[in-house]
């Protein structure tokens, strides 16, 4: 059944009423923080671009999956990374693939916590996304070791570099210890590589809802401002911003740090390890390979883009992932039980 939509369309008038008098609020704390922005502020100075390189080669990875299904006893869920690598230049040449790989609920501790079932599948969601955040990482060190080295290089993934859920993870918690220790191994042979050949690491994230930045400026009424808004005001087209130490809780020797880019339609948000962030070739070389990405994508990296396209699940890939569970236990004549709930979705009555 849809929904109800004489009920939306009553609500929405006071609903954009809402949402125009938070803007104006927040337009007004905007002009009070700029006020407060001293002139020549290192935090606010905008960098140029340099010149984009003639050739280099750019590697990116994205994810999706399918999450355990709680109605369902089959206990196994699938992680689909995807990828890209585009080289320009003299030798201009795109590969773009994916890989599927179904894991069993018990092989990662989902699914067996006490717990209330709702409670239980936010916390199985959570560690699923982590398992493929660090399948992405793990891909691309791999595509990164397998590269031209000859060429610039350009490493990316979706989002941020830090892996928040297991960022600090105790010894004790030996699940997010466990994603912890392989984000780290990646990023490092990640940096070998680079030792051998310029190549530069960064995670991009669109429209980024940080407050980092502005959690430091000291003076009030500035709730509802995020970073972006500031440097909205500050950056020039194509500017960024000084690099920013992220406080991740990884300890000081897998610092990271970040950057506010402004692209030609918005502010990105740019993480990258500190040695790139403290080596200014590859400071520059992330700065306007990520540009000329922007550039070709039509203001969102181009090699992001694809590597989602590879990537993406649709709903339809769900409902065959399931029926070939279904399918292939049946064969070993193991039936897959399930819910009264998730037969009544499949087959309604009324």
């Amino acid at each position: 059944m849809g929904l109800k939509l004489a009920d939306v369309a009553q609500q929405l008038p006071s609903i954009a009423g809402r949402i125009q008098e938070e803007q104006g609020m927040r337009r007004t704390q905007l002009d009070r923080a700029m006020s407060h922005i001293r002139e020549g502020d290192p935090d606010f100075q905008g960098f140029s671009p340099p010149s984009s390189p003639a050739e280099y080669t750019v590697i990116a990875t994205d994810g999706s999956q399918i999450d355990l299904d709680r109605n369902v006893s089959a206990g196994c869920y699938l992680i689909n990374v995807g990828w890209a690598i585009i080289s320009y230049g003299t030798e201009p040449g795109a590969s773009l693939d994916k890989r599927a790989d179904i894991r069993l609920a018990n092989e990662g501790s989902l699914g067996h916590q006490e717990g209330d079932d709702e409670h239980q599948e936010a916390r199985d969601k959570l560690n699923i996304g982590l398992i493929r955040s660090l399948g992405e990482f793990q891909r691309l060190a791999e595509l990164v070791a397998a590269r031209d080295p000859s060429h610039l290089c350009l490493a990316m993934v979706d989002g941020p570099l830090v892996l928040w859920g297991a960022a600090g993870a105790s010894d004790q918690d030996r699940q997010g210890k466990h994603y912890y220790d392989g984000i780290v191994a990646a990023m490092e042979s990640i940096h070998r590589c680079a030792q051998a050949a310029p190549l530069t690491l960064v995670g991009y994230t669109s429209y980024p809802g940080y407050r980092d930045v502005v959690r430091n400026m000291r003076f009030a009424e500035i709730e509802l401002l995020m970073d972006r808004h500031i440097f909205e005001r500050v950056l020039g087209p194509g500017q960024r911003s000084r690099p920013f130490k992220v406080e991740s809780g990884w300890g000081p020797e897998h610092e990271i740090y970040f950057f506010y880019l402004k692209t030609d339609d918005e502010i990105a948000r740019i993480e990258l390890p500190a040695w790139v962030a403290e080596d200014s070739e590859l400071l520059a070389l992330a700065h306007a390979a990520i540009l000329d990405q922007c550039g070709r994508g039509h203001g969102y990296p181009v090699a992001l883009q694809e590597a989602h396209e590879q990537a993406v699940v649709t709903a339809a890939d769900r409902q065959n992932f399931w029926d070939m569970v279904e399918a292939a236990l049946n064969r070993r004549a193991m039936p897959v039980s399930s819910s009264a709930k998730s037969r009544s979705k499949r087959s309604r009555w009324l």
